[in-house]
C-alpha cells in the first residue's frame, strides 16, 4: 500500500476497493473471514500509508446505506444530538449492520472516525444506497458496458427483476416485499463522488454524506419492472413473492436524512422510474448471456 501512495502522492484518494457483496459474506465462515479481513484490513493499511505519506490528502471512503440497518427513527447523516439523563452530546449514529459484509463497512467507519481523531486526516465517509443502471455518458459513447450481476449473490434485486422480464419469467420479491432501500442511478453516484472530491472537508474534519436519491420498497420496484416491461418490451409479467433467505425486518420504517450533497450543488440528474426502461433494452441485446442465467 505504501508504494501505491508514494508513486502519486495524491492530493486525494477514492477508495471502492472492498470485497462489495453481503450474501457472498454470508456463506460461510472463509467468506466472512475474508470479507472482514480484506475490508477492514485494507481500509487500516490505507489511512497507515496516507499518515505516513500524504497526511493533508483527502480520503473519500465508499460506504453503505446498509451500516445504519432500518431503526424505528429517523436516519441522520453520520451524527445526531442525543439527550440522555439531562445530558445532551452529539455523537455517531448508532449502527445495525444485517451481515458481515456491512458489519466489515461499520468497523471501517469506525477505524476512520478514529484514524481522522489521531491523525487529523480529512475524510469523507460516504453511506451510499443502492446503485442501478446500465448507462452513463462514456459507456453510451464506447458501447464498453458495465458489469452487470443478477444472480442472488452478487446481483441486486432490481438487475434480477429486469432479467426475469425480459426472460418472460415470473418476478420474484423476497418474502413480504415491503423491505425498503435508498437508490440512487450509476451516473448521479459518479456526481455524488466527483462533488465530494470538489468540495473536501477542511483540515482534521470527519463528515458523512448519506448519498441516494429515491427508497423504494421491493414490491414497489418489482411492480415499476413489471409496468415498464409491458410498455417497453410488450411482455406481461407476473410477480410471486418467494421465501426470503435472509435474516430481516420485512416491515419497518424507513426515513434517512440527505440534504448535505444538495448543499455543495448536487441535483439528481435520473430517475429509477425513467432508467429501467434502458436497463430492459440493453438486458434484451445480450439475450442469450442472460438465457444462460435463466433460473439463477
Amino acid at each position: 500500500m505504501y508504494d501505491v501512495v508514494k508513486k502519486p502522492m495524491p492530493d486525494a484518494i477514492v477508495h471502492l476497493a472492498e470485497q462489495r457483496s453481503a450474501p457472498y459474506s454470508m456463506l460461510g465462515l472463509k467468506q466472512a473471514t475474508e470479507t472482514l479481513t480484506k475490508n477492514m484490513i485494507g481500509t487500516v493499511n490505507l489511512v497507515y500509508a496516507m499518515k505516513d505519506l500524504v497526511p493533508g490528502a483527502h480520503l473519500l471512503k465508499l460506504g453503505t446505506m446498509g451500516e445504519y440497518g432500518t431503526p424505528n427513527i429517523d436516519i441522520p447523516e453520520g451524527f445526531f444530538e442525543i439527550e440522555y439523563k439531562g445530558r445532551k452530546d452529539y455523537l455517531p449514529f448508532p449502527k445495525f449492520a444485517g451481515s458481515w459484509y456491512h458489519w466489515s463497512k461499520v468497523h471501517d467507519t469506525n477505524n476512520l472516525m478514529f484514524a481522522n481523531k489521531l491523525w487529523e486526516i480529512p475524510i469523507t465517509d460516504v453511506m451510499q444506497g443502492v446503485v442501478y443502471g446500465t448507462r452513463i455518458k462514456e459507456i453510451t459513447d464506447t458501447s464498453l458496458f458495465t458489469r452487470f450481476d443478477v444472480d442472488e449473490v452478487w446481483g441486486t434485486a432490481l438487475n434480477r427483476f429486469c432479467t426475469q422480464a425480459v426472460l418472460g419469467e415470473p418476478i420474484t420479491p423476497y418474502g413480504k416485499g415491503n423491505q425498503r432501500r435508498g437508490f440512487l442511478s450509476l451516473e448521479d453516484s459518479i456526481n455524488c463522488l466527483t462533488i465530494g472530491l470538489e468540495n473536501p472537508p477542511s483540515h482534521g474534519e470527519y463528515r458523512v454524506f448519506n448519498q441516494f436519491d429515491e427508497h423504494y420498497s421491493v414490491n414497489e420496484l418489482a411492480k415499476l419492472t413489471s409496468d415498464i416491461a409491458l410498455k417497453v418490451l410488450g411482455k406481461e409479467c407476473k410477480i410471486v413473492n418467494v421465501n426470503n433467505p435472509r435474516m430481516e425486518k420485512e416491515d419497518h420504517y424507513y426515513n434517512p436524512e440527505h440534504s448535505k450533497l444538495k448543499k455543495l450543488g448536487y441535483k439528481q440528474s435520473r430517475e429509477l422510474k425513467d432508467d429501467i426502461g434502458s436497463i430492459l433494452k440493453d438486458i434484451d441485446q445480450f439475450h442469450n448471456n442472460a438465457e444462460k442465467l435463466r433460473g439463477v
